[in-house]
């Protein structure tokens, strides 16, 4: 049985994806790269986040409900870089 998001839950998401996303963008930035393609990064890592607000919510581990959140962050990361990245340009070789 899947999560159900609340306005409050799916905000929260929205504000960790978000942050998530531009701290890469960030330290992308302090490199000299551009941040272009596809999101960097990883279902994976998203959990982790996820796992980390709980904790410090003092919430508790909810295999399902937490893998809602972490795909609900990460799309929220991914959303974010694709509105902020530097366009695509065409490769002239091709």
């Amino acid at each position: 049985m899947h999560l159900q998001m609340t306005p409050s839950l799916t905000a929260r998401c929205q504000e960790i994806g978000v942050a998530w996303a531009n701290d890469v963008l960030a330290n992308l930035e302090a490199e000299g790269r551009p941040a272009s393609g596809m999101w960097p990064g990883t279902l994976s890592e998203a959990r982790t986040l996820v796992a980390r607000d709980a904790n410090a919510r003092g919430g508790s581990y909810d295999r399902q409900g937490d893998e809602d959140k972490a795909r609900a962050v990460y799309a929220a990361a991914r959303d974010c870089w694709n509105r902020r990245r530097a366009p695509d340009v065409p490769d002239p070789s091709l």
